[in-house]
C-alpha cells in the first residue's frame, strides 16, 4: 500500500505541479477572461462524466475481489459486465454532448454572443473527451486492481507533459478554447490506445473469456448506483460550482474563481495520492478472509495520519507562500480582497481535504450507500451556498460557499464504525495535525499580512512542515525502521 502511494505521490506531484504552473502561463497568454471560457468547457466534461454511473469504482473493487480469490470465471464475468456498460454509456453521453451543444451554450446568458459560438465549436472536441475518458476510467480501474500504479502513474504523467507542451504550442499559434480541446482530444485518444495495450498485457495471460452473468451485474449495477450517487456530491462540488459561477458572475470573475480553486483544490489532489491504495488493499484482504482486525486498524490508522498531514502541511504551506503564488500564478490580481478569497478557500480545501480515507475506505469494505449519503449532503449543501453567495455577496460568497462540503468529514465516523475502530481513537490519531494546523495558519496568515519577506517566509514553513513530518514519523518509527532495513537488505544483496 505504502509503495503504490509512494508512486502516486511521486507522480502526482509531478502532474500537479504542471497543472499549477500551467494556468499563469495560460493567462497571460490568453487572458483571463478566455481561461474562464476554456474552465468552463473543462467544467461540462467534469459534469458529463457523471454519465460513469460509478463503474470505475466498481472495476476496481470486483476485480481485485476476483483476483484476491483466484477466480478466473468471475473475472471474466465481472469485466464482461464493466466494459460493455461502459461503452454503452460512453457513446450515449458523448452523442447527446454533440447533439444538444446550442442548448447547453444558451445555459450561459452571461456570455457574450462571440464566447456562446465558441462554446459551441468546442463541443465536438469535447465529446470525443468524454468518451474516452469515460470508457478509459473502466481501464485505469483494472490496472488499479492489479497494483500496476508504476504503469499507469507513467502514463498519465508522460501524457500530461505532453498535452501541456501542445497547449502552449497551440496558443502561441493563436488558438484558443476550441484549438485547445481539439489538442487535448487527440493527446487522450492517443493515451487510450496506450492504456488498452497495458489491459492486454495483464489479462492476456489470465485466458479470459467474453461471458453474461445476471448475477454478477445486478451485483455490479448495484455496487455501481450507489457509487455514482456518491461521485455525484464530488462532482456538483467540484464543477458545478463553476457553472453556478460562470452563468451568475461571468467569465472574468469566473476566471479568477477558477484559478483560485483550481489552487487550493490541489490540496485535496495531492493528499488523496497516497493513501487511494487503500481501496485494493483493503479489498483483497476483506475477501480473502483471512486478516487480522489489528491489521486492518494499523493500515487505517496510517493512511489517516498521512492524509491528515498531508492535507494540512501543504494547507499551511500555501498560506505561507500566498504572495509568490499571486505573483506566479495570478499576476497583477494581487489585492487585500483576492488575498482574502486565496486564504479561506486554502482553510476550507485543507479541512475537507482530510476526508480521503474515510471515502476511499467506505469503497473498499462495500459501504457505498453511506459514501452516498455523505458525499450528496455535501456537495449539496455546498452548491446551494455557491449559488446564494454568488448571489447575494458576489465573489467573496461564492469562495465561502464552499464550506458546505465540510458535511463530508462524517465518511471517517462512517468508515471506522464499519471498522469496529473507536472515535475516540480516531481524534487520539489526527489531534495533533489539527491543532499544528491551527497555529501554523494563524501565524502564516498573520505574518503576510504584514509583509514578511519571502524567504522568510519560506523558511517559516519549512520549519513547520519538517516539524510535523518529524511527528508522523515517530508515530510509525516501527515502519520507518523496516523500510531502512529493507533498502540496506537490498543494497548487500547488491
Amino acid at each position: 500500500m505504502l509503495k503504490s502511494g509512494l508512486y502516486n505521490v511521486i507522480a502526482g506531484t509531478i502532474r500537479l505541479s504542471i497543472a499549477v504552473l500551467t494556468i499563469p502561463i495560460l493567462i497571460r497568454l490568453i487572458g483571463l477572461e478566455e481561461y474562464g471560457l476554456w474552465s468552463l468547457a473543462y467544467a461540462i466534461i467534469g459534469v458529463v462524466a457523471l454519465a460513469e454511473a460509478g463503474l470505475a469504482m466498481s472495476t476496481t473493487v470486483f476485480v481485485s475481489r476476483d483476483l484476491a480469490m483466484n477466480d478466473t470465471e468471475s473475472l471474466s464475468e465481472t469485466l464482461t459486465v464493466t466494459i460493455s456498460a461502459m461503452l454503452l454509456l460512453a457513446t450515449l453521453a458523448a452523442s447527446a454532448l454533440w447533439v444538444n451543444a446550442p442548448a447547453l451554450a444558451s445555459l450561459f446568458p452571461a456570455l457574450g454572443e462571440l464566447q456562446r459560438q465558441q462554446l459551441i465549436e468546442s463541443m465536438g472536441a469535447v465529446a470525443v473527451l468524454v468518451w474516452v475518458r469515460l470508457v478509459q476510467q473502466t481501464l485505469v480501474g483494472i490496472e488499479q486492481a492489479h497494483q500496476r500504479y508504476d504503469w499507469l502513474n507513467a502514463l498519465n504523467t508522460i501524457q500530461l507533459i505532453i498535452s501541456t507542451l501542445g497547449m502552449f504550442g497551440v496558443v502561441w499559434l493563436g488558438g484558443r478554447t476550441v484549438e485547445l480541446m481539439q489538442w487535448q482530444a487527440i493527446v487522450a485518444v492517443v493515451g487510450f490506445s496506450i492504456h488498452t495495450r497495458i489491459i492486454y498485457f495483464l489479462v492476456h495471460p489470465l485466458k479470459l473469456h467474453l461471458v453474461w452473468s445476471y448475477k454478477k451485474g445486478s451485483l455490479i449495477a448495484k455496487y455501481s448506483l450507489l457509487t455514482w450517487l456518491s461521485t455525484l456530491g464530488g462532482t456538483i462540488f467540484s464543477r458545478g460550482d463553476r457553472l453556478i459561477v460562470g452563468a451568475i458572475l461571468g467569465s472574468t470573475n469566473l476566471g479568477l474563481y477558477a484559478a483560485i480553486t483550481d489552487i487550493t483544490n490541489s490540496i485535496n489532489m495531492i493528499s488523496a495520492l497516497p493513501v487511494q491504495p487503500i481501496i485494493p488493499t483493503l479489498s483483497r484482504l476483506i475477501a480473502s478472509k483471512n486478516y487480522e482486525q489489528k491489521v486492518i486498524r494499523q493500515k487505517f490508522k496510517l493512511a489517516t495520519q498521512i492524509c491528515a498531514v498531508v492535507a494540512l502541511s501543504f494547507g499551511a504551506m500555501l498560506l505561507a507562500l500566498t504572495p509568490l503564488v499571486f505573483q506566479t500564478i495570478l499576476p497583477g490580481n494581487y489585492s487585500r480582497e483576492n488575498v482574502l478569497l486565496f486564504q479561506i478557500a486554502t482553510v476550507i480545501y485543507s479541512i475537507h481535504s482530510t476526508n480521503a480515507v474515510g471515502y476511499y475506505t467506505l469503497f473498499a469494505v462495500d459501504s457505498v450507500s453511506l459514501l452516498m449519503l455523505g458525499m450528496l449532503g455535501g456537495g449539496t449543501l455546498s452548491i446551494l451556498l455557491v449559488f446564494f453567495g454568488s448571489s447575494s455577496f458576489g465573489l467573496i460568497g461564492a469562495v465561502c460557499g464552499n464550506i458546505g462540503f465540510f458535511g463530508t468529514l462524517i465518511l471517517p465516523i462512517f468508515a471506522i464504525n464499519k471498522l469496529k475502530i473507536y472515535f475516540r481513537e480516531l481524534i487520539q490519531w489526527i489531534r495533533v495535525p489539527f491543532l499544528w494546523f491551527l497555529a501554523a495558519s494563524t501565524t502564516n496568515i498573520v505574518l503576510v499580512s504584514r509583509d514578511i519577506a519571502l524567504l522568510n517566509m519560506i523558511s517559516i514553513s519549512l520549519i513547520q512542515t519538517v516539524g510535523i513530518l518529524t511527528w508522523l514519523a515517530l508515530q510509525h518509527k516501527m515502519i520507518v525502521f523496516n523500510a531502512l532495513q529493507r533498502i540496506k537488505s537490498c543494497k548487500n544483496l547488491e
